[in-house]
């Protein structure tokens, strides 16, 4: 199905570069693109239910434990190595709707046949190692989506009581704890490390947004309301994420060399027939040197900005330090990344108190493009995926008019960023103003 066809009907689309990703880390063989594309890559805010009441994120519909769903969708033939962890014999026997479900519609329980494929064994043979080797295997091997990989074990003396009040295992439930198990294999972090050498090898990009990736995964379990809350959390798990490794002399090579995989991709890739620098007074970098990746720090920043301009403020000085400090040595980028991390944290907090005023937000980000400062194509890929969520959530309370019009201008966002090669930072600054009309916020 073409993508206008999907329009017609009422879909959209993650950017190509993101659903690629995202069938890749699920182990989605390539192949099979297109029609994870029709089942789970539809543009997010139409993946959601509509909320029960104005500005609430609604619950999410699983079957009832013990029992298997109803019926599943017609997806690639699972990894046989699956049975041999005995999901419907261990956790399954308690969770048997849980399991099933797992089984038959999660996009991890292919997560073997990655690595028989002929992209892994490309990857592979470029990186001169096994596909099955730690570096791949410790997130797409068939042992990566076990129960426990997520969950946790239960250790046998703590059984009991697991049994009787469910504890023992990873909190999935709570924001922190759920964010921090999916960002290892989702974006990497110090445990599971994505490197500019992986990614040089033919890896795609991990464009991942902790909400926006909730509110389309194929779900095995009952409840779990996100909106900005989870958003913010997520972003504040991905930032940190960057912030250790940049923190960790272990991340820098003998000499001071970076680890390039932290770094904002196209501030070195860019075509030599174009100046590609600009005068950026937030950042205050000098050419020719490259950026942090800090997609997830501006995406704080914004949120910062409607609901605390305090901490906004704070954000946004020792972010500027660090990027000085990356022109300077190793040793105080370290120390200013490690200086964000409180305030991080604290800005990933904000989203708890944020979902009775997204309007707010959503100026907020509109004012941020206009500003200029949504230039790098990874912020605006973050930017348009919490826009699908403010407007999912929205969608009860706007005029039905005005949510039509902000849709399609969420549509012209999506279109902006639906490549790496193709975005132009004007053309996302124009869709951007077009959703601050349409919302009547601009």
């Amino acid at each position: 199905m073409t993508v206008a066809a999907r329009r017609r009907r009422g879909w959209g689309r993650l950017p190509l570069l993101a659903a690629l990703a995202l069938a890749a880390v699920l182990g989605a063989q390539v192949a099979h693109v297109p029609s994870a594309e029709a089942q789970i890559l539809q543009r997010p805010d139409r993946q959601r239910p509509a909320p029960s009441t104005p500005g609430a994120e609604p619950a999410v519909p699983t079957a009832p434990t013990g029992q298997a769903p109803s019926a599943a969708p017609s997806t690639p033939p699972a990894d046989p190595n699956l049975a041999r962890l005995n999901l419907l014999g261990d956790c399954g026997s308690c969770h048997g709707g849980e399991a099933s479900q797992f089984r038959g519609r999660d996009p991890h329980r292919r997560l073997g046949a990655t690595l028989a494929t002929a992209q892994a064994r490309e990857i592979a043979a470029n990186l001169g190692i096994s596909p099955n080797a730690r570096e791949c295997a410790q997130c797409h091997a068939t042992s990566a989506a076990s129960c426990a990989s997520c969950h946790g074990s239960v250790a046998q003396a703590a059984f009991a009581d697991h049994i009787t009040t469910g504890g023992g295992i990873v909190p999935l439930g709570a924001p922190g704890p759920l964010g921090r198990t999916c960002v290892g294999c989702h974006t990497g972090d110090a445990s599971k490390p994505i490197t500019h050498r992986i990614y040089g090898a033919g890896h795609p990009r991990l464009p991942y947004e902790l909400d926006t990736w909730m509110a389309i995964y194929p779900k095995h379990w009952r409840g779990g309301a996100g909106g900005v809350g989870l958003w913010a959390v997520g972003q504040a798990v991905a930032a940190t994420a960057v912030l250790d490794r940049v923190a960790n002399a272990a991340s820098f090579a003998p000499g001071g060399k970076p680890e390039l995989a932290l770094f904002e991709c196209q501030s070195c890739h860019t075509t030599m027939d174009k100046v590609a620098w600009v005068d950026d007074p937030l950042r205050s970098m000098r050419p020719g040197y490259p950026r942090i990746h800090d997609a997830n720090l501006q995406m704080l920043r914004i949120l910062a900005k409607a609901y605390d301009p305090a901490l906004a403020d704070r954000l946004e000085r020792q972010s500027s330090a660090m990027y000085q400090a990356s022109t300077e040595s190793v040793q105080a980028t370290a120390a200013a990344a490690r200086a964000l991390r409180s305030t991080v944290a604290q800005a990933g907090g904000l989203g708890r108190g944020g979902e009775g005023n997204l309007r707010r937000l959503l100026g907020a980000f509109v004012a941020e493009a206009e500003s200029g400062n949504l230039v790098d194509f990874a912020a605006a890929e973050q930017a348009t995926m919490a826009m699908g969520g403010i407007l999912s959530a929205l969608r009860g309370s706007m005029p039905s008019g005005e949510f039509s019009a902000a849709s399609a201008a969420l549509d012209s966002c999506y279109k902006a960023v639906a490549t790496e090669a193709g975005y132009d930072p004007a053309v996302f600054r124009a869709a951007m103003q077009r959703m601050g009309q349409a919302a009547g916020i601009s």
